[in-house]
């Protein structure tokens, strides 16, 4: 099995010019796609079946030299200093912000959230440009994702000044953004960091939640009782609205999990929901009770948990409060 490992692999990567692949001792050789950003990888102890499935858009990844091409890659590593700095940097930046803007106007405070919106909603075209250039259309430029959606959220309500989509980019799209952040499991995949896609969701993520965390600390979001229930009511209908769009995809062979309402993201605590209980299937069209009735009992803690954060913050900068009322007077 070795030796045609070996040979396959000598084979293949001499199609696209690389040279020195002698050393197949190491148990954890991986083989890699060269024609997509995220990375697919299985190790040759764990998965047989990769021996079948080399030809020539893989190149392995051997310990070796490569004597015609060089390959300096940066990858991203779970619970790194980088990773704990990602994961903190939302609400470091967030609070540097505020504290350069906490004695603009409400105006102008809506202009600089305006820009950072615009800014997160660029970072996502750019990404989803590169994907459409490389692959050609795909789901995945399909905005409905709860981060991807988020971008729009936030610009929307900057420039409608709207309560209820302010709302719902603190109480869904944050924590939502949040935790990519912190199970940032999909950003540890890529086998370059340094590649837009990636580099897309380190920033677009980091700018949901700061953005999300600042507009708070100016008043920019203002949520009481009524407001939450709008916006609790225009999540159940994105949800649902979700599933529908889903499972109409997968009719023409496509898999999205736009709002996670077909599968959770690996390394979040939705994977335990999700295996308590087997989806069903009505004709092609997927269902998941379970699933979905944990995951919304699941985001009721989120949002009680949010609450006594969007009154710490409150409390925390409440010196905003006696400004604009002098401003406002």
């Amino acid at each position: 099995m070795v030796s045609r490992y070996r040979q396959t692999c000598a084979r293949e990567t001499k199609k696209i010019g690389l040279t020195g692949l002698s050393d197949t001792k190491h148990r954890t050789n991986r083989c890699f796609f060269t024609d997509q950003f995220q990375l697919e990888s299985w190790r040759r102890d764990e998965n047989p079946v990769v021996y079948d499935m080399i030809d020539t858009r893989f190149f392995c990844l051997i310990h070796h030299d490569i004597k015609q091409r060089k390959v300096l890659d940066m990858v991203f590593q779970m619970w790194s200093v980088l990773h704990l700095a990602y994961i903190a940097s939302p609400v470091v930046l967030a609070i540097l912000l505020y504290r350069w803007t906490k004695h603009n106007s409400m105006s102008t405070n809506r202009t600089i959230g305006i820009v950072l919106s615009a800014l997160a909603v660029l970072i996502l075209i750019v990404r989803n440009a590169d994907i459409w250039i490389r692959t050609g259309f795909s789901y995945e430029i399909i905005p409905l994702q709860i981060c991807h959606f988020a971008n729009f959220v936030l610009l929307g309500a900057f420039l409608f000044k709207n309560k209820t989509l302010f709302a719902l980019s603190f109480t869904l799209n944050m924590p939502a953004a949040y935790m990519s952040i912190i199970f940032a499991n999909s950003l540890s995949n890529y086998n370059d960091f340094f590649r837009i896609r990636p580099q897309a969701y380190f920033w677009g993520h980091l700018l949901i939640v700061m953005i999300a965390l600042w507009a708070v600390m100016v008043r920019q979001v203002r949520i009481d009782t009524k407001v939450l229930m709008k916006t609790f009511g225009l999540m159940v209908a994105l949800f649902f609205s979700a599933v529908v769009i889903n499972n109409l995809f997968t009719l023409i062979g496509m898999t999205p999990n736009y709002f996670y309402a077909m599968r959770p993201e690996k390394g979040t605590p939705l994977e335990w929901f999700y295996t308590l209980t087997d989806p069903i299937m009505i004709g092609r069209f997927m269902i998941h009770p379970v699933y979905w009735i944990l995951t919304g009992l699941f985001a009721i803690v989120i949002v009680g948990v949010l609450a006594v954060v969007y009154q710490g913050i409150i409390w925390t900068t409440r010196d905003i409060d006696a400004r604009l009322v002098a401003t406002e007077s």
